[in-house]
């Protein structure tokens, strides 16, 4: 859990440093932040196609101290493989949520859903129906390291589902449940 609270912060205070004031003022800042996250994606795609420089990275001293996984870098590099893109897929839809935000195309009255009540609807169902295939497709996984490798790329899937099943309702989102 510490490397992916490390990388967020280390994509976000490396240079250029992108503030809210700033980014609200001129929208190449969002351009700027979106090349961090494509350079995110390209570090993390490397790694995980290269064991040996994930292995030799994550072995030295004090990197080693702070993300080996029970003394073994090979099981860090496993459990590190499984949701390699998870965050990064959260610091996207939270960027993408911020500038729909910003484009007041969200609703967040108090109890209102998020978006219209046809697209609510809409995306509310999509998202239970995906959520419960991916459900069903982990649960019925025969073979464990096809899954393990699928894994990765297919659980934005849930992700997302989960993110829109929290928040498109408006009572779901209000602080009086």
């Amino acid at each position: 859990l510490p490397i992916w609270f490390t990388v967020i912060y280390g994509t976000l205070a490396t240079w250029p440093q992108i503030i809210q004031k700033q980014a609200n003022g001129n929208s190449l800042w969002n351009i700027g932040l979106l090349l961090k996250f494509a350079v995110l994606l390209m570090i993390i795609c490397f790694l995980s196609y290269s064991q040996g420089s994930f292995e030799k990275i994550f072995s030295l001293w004090p990197v080693s101290k702070l993300f080996e996984l029970n003394g073994n870098v090979y099981e860090w590099w496993f459990r590190w493989k499984l949701d390699r893109y998870a965050v990064f897929h959260g610091m996207l839809f939270a960027f993408l949520y911020l500038a729909l935000q910003k484009r007041q195309v969200l609703s967040e009255g108090k109890g209102e859903p998020l978006f219209s009540s046809s697209v609510s609807n809409i995306l509310l169902f999509i998202s239970v129906l995906s959520f419960l295939t991916y459900s069903v497709w982990v649960s019925s996984c025969k073979n464990k390291t096809d899954c393990n490798e699928m894994h990765p790329t297919v659980s934005v899937v849930q992700i997302l589902a989960f993110i829109l099943i929290r928040n498109i309702p408006g009572y779901a989102r209000s602080e009086e449940h």
